[in-house]
């Protein structure tokens, strides 16, 4: 027995040794295109929402899991590894906000992998902004700046420039995205996922999900783009090709001696995927995604399955897949020589089934919308400040660096939208805070040494006069004196020169790296947002404002964060910092903060003083500690106004809150000691009871800032420059200037129940005429309503009016039809609140007439005509929006005219070209329109129009972001505010229920908001001026800073202290067409100039027409060493843009095709050496285009 067993064993030993293996040695992934084959490009990658269900750095950490399973860290960990691992295999990022915090925790050889795995093609940055961002909210210049901040990152690391749009999951696509952000910007082609469902039902049958997309006329064909849909309508892999860990797919068992094996199956399903792609896409190429939302956290598991999937597929021949990238995908198609169909409109609004318009989050965080928007304003005024006052981009030295990296993470289309979860909200807006903090040191410092540069009426002035006035041959026109305090700020900063690498251009140099820093914060918050970051006047945000430094703990979902602290200090034995690669230094302070001497504290008599300039945070709620607390005390002060426009602002309202109980009357002097008509302006209900609701809730104090009158009037600013005004009782001497005139009051009450009481008008008064010599308003005593509005100037008129209405959330349930409920995304109304006038006050006087509106207990509007002006101010207040009845609400302002617009309105796409909209019509597919109202809103990011063709034209300009319609002939409505009680099934898990302390379930009121229109009516010819110059009016206001006056100056002397009471940092106003964009201060004694032409083609007679700036005369003190023009996002020279160039095919609109309007393309603008004193350096710029410039300073 025990032989036969050895025989058996002898013999099955060379059959075990010599039989097929059951799984292949070796997977072969090196494949490539295949003519005549329908070939599969696979293209791995993550999408890694910058701030969602979870923060940034729970998504990049992989904390709070019990949200989300993320971690971005091991994404990129595992994947460089794998990449490593097989050289065939390919993977393409897009978000830099991740990419650039793992980078810096790598080391060297690390490092030097990751360049040799993009040097070879394995791994390619797609799009390479800092975030992806939204295209409904998202205003052009924080789309630039976000570009621009990740572009420079991987042109200065990898020496790479992306050029493929990646805009994956935004919910709808706008035009000036397709225009700007990718044909500009030197994109050759552009890929999303969602669109609409009826779009795509319509597009892919006929093989239309690829297209050449024109996105501004005024570019003509410059600006094409190819363009593709994915299918799916999403961007990932087929389903049941999902490979993370926790992926319910089955992996591909390919061992033969197993029971499981599904090799055949696999293939089976992926070739079926493929060809229904394929039959809905033009060509023998196809492109699949593999990934999603922060997959491929287990690269090797991801890639093993994916390597067999290719091995495998190309066995069974009957499709072609291999690895590959967008790029490669692009320049394939571009081979076709195919005439693409053209696409010349937009891709909102967004629906996903007949009750889902994603509508919504036009509007969706209002008060967060609003402070984005201001912030890339102040971001753009303060870096000018930076230009002019500092040597060099430093660590040692606060700087503007903290705040261009929030304002570029608001930009992701998860924060701007206001679509992430509240704790992520709050976690987004102590980020703000942050960078504002820091960037409001540069301001206000740059400022007063600018001020008191020549003088020495202040302590400090002498030893500024060293650093101030230029030297020959100095690069700025000013430059800072030292500072004593800050926190250092660790931020990469890239030379100039290594965007500019043609040889023989610039001399080679080393790059420089530059610092981040936090600012230290105020350990009470809510003193922080008081006394803290800086604002301009009539602030576009209100009590949120107030919680995004307060709040992030309160959120039941929201981690554990750091205290902030309060002291400008370095930090001390009595701190702990954290600090992260992305975010400033946070420290929490265990002792009490060390606060700086406020600008209205009286020094002993004989000492010095130095001048100490504040601004304050809630100027749109007269709340402002320094003008209220020195006005208390009777004591005169200076407001420093500063215009970062580069236009002169001849007549700006300024408003400035006082406490008026020190019995004094007020006078306003101009820089030229020449007095200013002022006027006292009570305050709105709407506003005391905001100061009130804002101490009840905790996030004032008390009422001690909080002023109960204005002062205002008319400020003279040069462009780019600032202005200096003292407000001093009239009782000083030698004061040219009469009073401030204290308004008059008349109250109506509506309906017949008017009082003829003193202060009150008589009841036979029909009307309430509101006039300033250039525009007159017309409101009913009977109604409290507006009725009409005439311009004499341009000498028309219009039956106008102004309802703020509510329509109610809908449920699940809404109308009898099953669907998502009103949320965060979706706009879903159920029937609409009747809008009428309870209460209605009248503030006349010379600077302002106000007519106050109360149209319900948590809607009311403050109707403001200045004087001389040719637009209506509507500052509107909403909330808390009562939920008592278990029904959410969405508050809109709407504006009816009597002109005959038809079913046509124009609204803005991202601040740039105005597109035409027609109410019920979608221009490239027959619509079925379910939701009427919902389905016809769009995205504002500036403003929306209606006219009368030949007649009129009615337009209304916003603050910020918000949604609108024309929902009948003659009106304009504008979501202002929405509140809801349910979740839309969109993936957020929350409704949209914000409140006063930014806490859910908690016991806070709903949050109130407040923000402002700016409303126009002209004629045809005039029309576009005011509307464009309006808005950027509107977009950068002016910025207010306050400080003391020098007791010397107490008694109007103060011009002839020697203080430099105005400046203007350009030679020259820049023409009414062009904006001065970007004036940036860059390493190497370098500045970064962008110049936006305002104007679409046609617009204007004269102003669409070509413009010309010459750099000598705009920065005439500025000597100039070198001149480069670059690309949009400053990441190579312009004339080293090289875009692939598409054929046009049939209109996807219907018709026969226009053809694309001729530009003239002028040479790029540059000089080296003594060309930048000869040459004539004017720059050209055709309607809408932007140019941007590295100047080199001597």
């Amino acid at each position: 027995m025990r032989v036969t067993k050895a025989r058996f064993l002898l013999l099955w030993v060379p059959l075990l040794t010599q039989a097929h293996p059951c799984v292949p040695a070796h997977y072969n992934t090196n494949a490539s295109r295949v003519e005549g084959k329908l070939n599969v490009h696979l293209v791995p990658h993550t999408h890694d929402d910058s701030g969602w269900l979870k923060t940034m750095d729970q998504y990049y950490y992989g904390s709070n899991n019990k949200i989300q399973l993320a971690a971005v860290q091991y994404i990129l960990d595992t994947v460089v590894q794998a990449l490593d691992a097989n050289p065939d295999r390919k993977f393409v990022y897009g978000e830099m906000s991740f990419f650039t915090r793992w980078w810096r925790e790598q080391t060297e050889a690390t490092k030097d992998l990751v360049r040799k795995l993009v040097d070879n093609g394995q791994l390619d940055f797609v799009n390479g902004g800092y975030v992806q961002h939204d295209e409904a909210a998202a205003h052009y210049v924080a789309m630039i700046d976000q570009t621009t901040r990740g572009h420079s990152f991987i042109k200065e690391q990898f020496g790479k420039v992306p050029t493929v749009g990646w805009q994956l999951d935004p919910f709808g696509h706008s035009a000036t995205h397709a225009a700007l952000m990718c044909g500009l910007l030197g994109f050759d082609g552009l890929f999303f996922g969602r669109a609409d469902y009826q779009d795509m039902d319509v597009r892919k049958p006929a093989k239309q999900m690829e297209m050449l997309w024109r996105g501004a006329k005024s570019f003509g064909d410059t600006a094409d783009v190819f363009t593709s849909n994915f299918p799916t309508g999403n961007y990932g892999a087929p389903g049941g090709f999902w490979y993370d860990p926790w992926s319910q797919d089955d992996p591909i068992m390919d061992d033969k001696c197993l029971y499981d094996y599904n090799v055949q199956n696999r293939v089976d399903d992926f070739v079926r995927a493929s060809q229904d792609i394929s039959s809905v896409t033009y060509g023998d190429d196809i492109l699949i995604p593999f990934g999603s939302d922060f997959q491929w956290i287990s690269a090797h598991q991801y890639y093993k399955n994916v390597d067999k999937l290719v091995h495998y597929i190309n066995e069974d021949g009957r499709i072609n897949a291999f690895y590959s990238t967008p790029a490669e995908y692009v320049a394939v198609k571009h081979t076709y020589n195919h005439s693409w169909p053209l696409k010349t409109d937009d891709f909102f609004p967004y629906a996903d089934c007949p009750v889902c318009y994603w509508t919504g989050y036009f509007t969706s965080r209002a008060t967060s919308k609003g402070w984005i928007r201001e912030a890339t304003a102040y971001l753009q005024a303060a870096r000018q400040l930076e230009v002019l006052t500092q040597p060099q981009f430093s660590a040692k030295h606060p700087n503007t660096d903290s705040l261009e990296e929030a304002v570029s993470l608001l930009q992701h289309h998860d924060a701007i939208t206001g679509t992430e979860k509240q704790h992520v909200t709050d976690d987004y807006h102590v980020r703000l805070a942050r960078g504002w903090k820091e960037s409001q040191k540069v301001f206000t410092d740059a400022l007063a040494q600018m001020v008191t540069a020549g003088s020495s009426v202040y302590s400090d002035a002498q030893e500024a006069a060293q650093h101030v006035h230029m030297q020959p041959g100095r690069r700025r026109l000013l430059a800072t004196a030292p500072h004593s305090t800050g926190s250092a700020h660790a931020s990469e900063q890239r030379a100039p020169e290594a965007i500019l690498e043609r040889p023989g251009l610039t001399d080679d140099t080393q790059h420089s790296t530059a610092g981040s820093a936090g600012a230290a914060l105020i350990s009470n918050a809510k003193k922080a947002v008081v006394q803290g970051t800086a604002d301009s006047a009539h602030t576009a945000h209100t009590a949120y404002t107030v919680q995004e430094v307060n709040s992030a703990s309160m959120s039941s979902e929201s981690p554990q964060e750091p205290q902030l602290v309060a002291s400008d200090q370095q930090p001390h034995a009595g701190q702990t910092c954290s600090a992260d690669s992305e975010v400033s230094t946070v420290c929490a302070d265990r002792h009490q903060p060390v606060l700086a001497p406020q600008p209205w504290e009286q020094e002993e008599e004989g000492s010095n003083q130095r001048l100490r300039l504040q601004q304050c945070q809630l100027l749109n709620v007269s709340v402002c500690e320094p003008s209220v607390q020195m006005s208390k005390q009777g004591q005169g002060f200076l407001v420093v106004v500063y215009n970062a426009l580069a236009w002169e602002r001849p007549t700006e309202p300024i408003r400035v809150p006082l406490d008026v109980t020190a019995d004094a009357e007020w006078v306003v002097t101009d820089p030229d000691g020449q007095g200013v008509e002022s006027q006292l302006v009570p305050l709105a209900q709407s506003s005391q009871d905001l100061q009130s609701t804002m101490v009840k809730e905790g996030l004032l104090p008390s009422l001690d800032h909080a002023a109960q009158e204005e002062l205002v009037f008319l400020a003279h600013l040069p462009p780019v420059g600032y202005a200096v005004y003292t407000i001093q009782p009239h009782s000083s001497e030698h004061l040219p200037a009469k009073a401030a005139v204290r308004a008059t009051v008349d109250d109506v009450s509506p309906l017949h129940q008017k009082s003829t009481e003193s202060g009150h008008l008589a009841s036979d008064q029909v009307q309430v005429l509101v006039d300033n010599g250039l525009l007159q308003l017309n409101f009913s005593t009977k109604t409290g309503r507006l009725e009409s509005l005439l311009n004499r100037q341009a000498g028309v008129a219009a039956n106008v009016t102004l309802d703020i209405s509510a329509y109610l959330s809908g449920d699940q349930n809404a109308g009898g039809e099953s669907g998502p409920a009103s949320g965060a995304y979706i706009f879903r109304p159920d029937g609409e609140m009747p809008p009428d006038v309870h209460h209605m006050r009248v503030v006349r006087g010379p600077v302002v007439t106000e007519v106050h509106q109360v149209f319900s207990d948590y809607t009311s509007a403050v109707i403001r005509v200045w004087d001389k002006a040719l637009h209506v101010e509507v500052e509107w207040t909403v909330g808390p929006i009562p939920i008592d009845d278990k029904k959410g609400k969405e508050v809109v302002l709407r504006y009816a005219s009597s002109l005959d617009s038809g079913a046509n309105f124009y609204t803005d796409s991202n601040g740039r070209e105005y597109l035409k909209r027609v109410r019920d019509f979608r221009p490239t597919w027959n619509l079925t329109i379910t939701e009427p109202v919902s389905g016809n809103y769009y995205p504002l990011t500036a403003g929306a129009y209606i006219q009368e063709s030949g007649k009129a034209e009615l337009a209304v300009l916003t603050d910020r972001a918000q949604g609108g319609a024309s929902l009948a002939s003659g009106e304009l409505e504008i979501m202002v505010h929405r509140r809801t009680l349910f979740d839309d099934w969109r993936g957020v898990a929350e409704p949209l229920n914000e409140t006063m302390q930014g806490c859910m379930n908690c016991q806070s009121v709903g949050l109130i908001a407040r923000g402002k229109h700016w409303l126009t009516l002209q004629d045809p010819g005039s029309a576009a001026l005011i509307r464009r110059t309006f808005q950027q009016r509107m977009n950068d206001p002016p910025i207010l800073s306050f400080g003391a006056l020098p007791k010397q100056a107490r008694a109007g002397q103060l011009q002839e202290s020697g203080l430099a009471l105005h400046f203007s940092a350009v030679s020259a106003a820049l023409p009414l067409n062009v904006h001065l964009l970007t004036l940036k201060t860059l390493p190497q004694d370098s500045v970064l100039l962008r110049l936006a032409h305002l104007y679409q083609v046609d617009e204007h007679a004269d102003l669409a027409k070509s413009a010309q700036v010459n750099l000598h005369k705009l920065f005439a003190l500025m000597k100039l060493s070198q001149v480069a023009e670059l690309s949009l996002s400053a990441n190579q020279l312009q004339s080293d843009v090289q875009r692939l160039r598409w054929q046009a095919g049939k209109s996807m609109s219907g018709g026969a095709i226009d053809e694309p309007i001729y530009i003239e393309q002028h040479p790029a603008v540059m000089c080296k050496g003594s060309e930048c004193f000869d040459d004539d350096l004017t720059v050209v710029l055709n309607p809408m285009e932007i140019k941007t410039f590295l100047l080199q300073l001597a």
